[in-house]
């Protein structure tokens, strides 16, 4: 990475490369976010993770709590979402989605579930987040 960092500067070199890992995407200059073998954004890593508003909550259910059952819970009780921005229940088990006020919507959420939620958490959107809502809102599912 610090070779091509150098390379890059010393010499103006463009280096292209294709990644599924976030870690590795962050060092990009500029990143294409592509699914379906179309271009669904070229932009910086700070321009993706602004796209996405407000907060990311994400939920983990406890044993013998279906992902998707939160997911459509957490529809149910805070929807309508606009296009690309409601619950997507990811493959490591977890339920994120967008909200402006992601905070107030953690306690709702922990009181729906009480001790059943391993994991109820907020912060601000990263590059998976971005990802998700990319590739969701143009295959609806956020796997590709």
């Amino acid at each position: 990475w610090d070779h091509l960092g150098e390379l890059g500067a010393s010499s103006g070199l463009t280096t292209w490369w294709t990644t599924h890992l976030m870690d590795e995407a962050e060092r990009a200059d500029r990143l294409a976010v592509m699914s379906g073998g179309r271009v669904l954004a070229t932009q910086t890593p700070d321009e993706l993770r602004s796209t996405l508003g407000g907060h990311v909550v994400v939920v983990e259910p406890g044993e013998g709590l279906a992902v998707e059952s939160v997911r459509e819970a957490v529809t149910a009780e805070l929807g309508p979402w606009d296009a690309g921005r409601g619950p997507v229940a990811s493959d490591d088990g977890e339920v994120r989605f967008e909200h402006a006020d992601g905070p107030a919507v953690v306690a709702k959420v922990a009181g729906m579930w009480p001790g059943r939620l391993r994991r109820v958490s907020v912060g601000r959107p990263t590059l998976e987040d971005a990802y998700l809502r990319l590739t969701a809102g143009a295959t609806g599912a956020g796997d590709d």
